[in-house]
């Protein structure tokens, strides 16, 4: 089962839990001492924290327990502390645990004329492109494909029959590109990824074949489906830190 589907589940057992306990508050068959904000909220960090632990996602984790912190602050007998202050706590352990799980360069080496190497020592130069795009869907036909999204979810449609790189940026949120429609410029086309905090999923035709230059970050890259590896080459550039990346095969 995909994490998205994960995620979803546990966000929905999340609000169920907390009508059944508003519910059972309500009648009086149990007594929690604790108001009905107070409960909700509770599931809704719970659920959040669980689906981000899920995930992989070492920021939504830490903020999860520091939001049940400032929540239970009275009971912990912890009100001296306020909220902006374990906020900031948080962001710190989030950093350091960022750096101490980041991955192994090891496994981020890609191959060069039979010899291991760094892809920053083989990264190109800053990408520039002709248009920043922002909706939450589109289909795009240009030659070079620039998407950008923070805080929600992205679809795009690309169909362009000379296409010769794609770039995404993306800060907390899934994206999803669609590449069996679209035809290269060229043997290859450049996929560069610019993300933090979120999935990306990539569709493409399985005759497409996947050279991997990416440095990852506290995230997986699975592939779905077979490819022939008699096509076009899609490189991946650039940097994907705390999410996963989905490579779909399409007939």
């Amino acid at each position: 089962m995909k994490r998205k589907n994960i995620s979803r589940i546990l966000w929905g057992i999340g609000f169920l839990l907390a009508g059944i306990f508003l519910l059972l508050e309500q009648l009086h068959l149990i007594s929690l001492n604790l108001s009905l904000w107070t409960i909700i909220w509770t599931i809704i960090f719970a659920a959040l924290g669980v689906s981000s632990i899920a995930n992989k996602n070492i920021f939504g984790s830490v903020f999860s327990i520091a939001f049940l912190v400032i929540v239970y602050a009275k009971p912990l007998h912890i009100t001296k502390l306020v909220p902006w202050t374990i906020l900031l706590v948080a962001l710190l352990i989030s950093i350091g645990l960022s750096i101490i799980f980041k991955k192994s360069i090891v496994e981020n080496e890609i191959i060069v004329n039979g010899k291991r190497v760094d892809w920053k020592d083989v990264r190109p130069e800053p990408f520039h492109a002709q248009e920043v795009i922002s909706q939450t869907s589109k289909t795009e036909t240009g030659e070079e494909v620039v998407i950008s999204q923070k805080l929600s979810d992205t679809s795009r449609y690309i169909r362009s029959q000379n296409l010769h790189s794609v770039t995404i940026n993306s800060f907390v949120g899934d994206a999803e590109i669609y590449l069996n429609h679209a035809k290269a410029a060229g043997e290859s086309v450049i996929f560069n990824i610019n993300a933090s905090i979120g999935d990306i999923d990539i569709y493409l035709p399985n005759s497409w074949q996947i050279v991997n230059e990416l440095d990852s970050t506290f995230g997986n890259i699975d592939y779905f489906g077979h490819s022939s590896e008699t096509g076009t080459k899609l490189i991946l550039r650039g940097s994907k830190k705390v999410g996963d990346l989905g490579i779909h095969f399409v007939e």
